[in-house]
């Protein structure tokens, strides 16, 4: 039982994490009227889940809590082999990763803004994220770091419809002391497409993995378009 109360523990505490919004201001204008982005991108790959939300739940139902988290990893494993040969049978596919950052590109040359990647080096002590740039590669700008990326089929309940939802964490980092954050927000983009259940994505993997890539390119775009507009708070400021 103890086993099972800090698995729904460490549950919690992980959807807390995943949608507590930063203390740090929001990344919003940082490119604004600016002709060049140094941008970071992680070269991880992008994680993928089939999860529905499990918070709300008391310790009498640890039990199925304990099980809905067994059944959602063994899901999630399902559907990353299927991706994983989806992309080996069409290698010119690109992955989650590669796409976000193509998307990137493309949206900020829309904007005129030219991305100039850079290199940054990331540690995590304590669950706190520390990133380090040199600051010669930054050239007087600001270092915008692109990390976390995630891609899942996300459900609010288990009775409820999966719906497919990208996120990334955007850090912005200060251009005289580049180991210093000084803007940071998680940006989630929620597709349209519906699926009753598991068994709808997995009966076409190769679609669902479609469905996964859509929805990041649109974070990328929303990316994008938060970083070159300024928020109606900093307007009014």
């Amino acid at each position: 039982m103890k086993k099972i109360i800090m698995l729904i523990m460490l549950t919690s505490l992980l959807n807390a994490c995943s949608s507590t919004p930063s203390q740090k201001p929001g990344v919003n204008g940082t490119l604004k009227d600016q002709k060049i982005a140094k941008i970071s991108f992680q070269k991880e790959p992008a994680k993928t889940s089939v999860q529905f939300n499990t918070t709300g739940y008391t310790i009498f139902g640890a039990i199925y809590v304990a099980a809905a988290v067994s059944q959602m990893n063994e899901n999630t494993e399902k559907m990353q082999k299927a991706y994983q040969n989806y992309l080996a049978k069409n290698p010119s596919v690109p992955s989650l990763e590669e796409t976000y950052k193509q998307s990137l590109i493309k949206y900020l040359a829309s904007y005129n803004v030219e991305v100039d990647p850079i290199e940054v080096t990331k540690k995590v002590s304590d669950n706190v994220i520390e990133y380090q740039a040199n600051p010669n590669d930054l050239d007087g700008h600001h270092a915008v770091v692109n990390d976390g990326l995630l891609a899942q089929f996300f459900a609010e309940s288990s009775t409820d419809d999966y719906h497919p939802r990208a996120g990334v964490l955007v850090s912005v980092l200060d251009k005289k002391d580049p180991s210093k954050i000084i803007l940071q927000q998680e940006i989630v983009n929620i597709g349209p497409e519906a699926y009753p259940n598991f068994e709808a994505i997995k009966a076409d993997p190769d679609k669902a993995y479609r469905v996964l890539q859509e929805t990041v390119k649109n974070l990328a775009k929303k990316v994008v378009d938060t970083l070159i507009t300024i928020s109606q708070s900093q307007k009014a400021a």
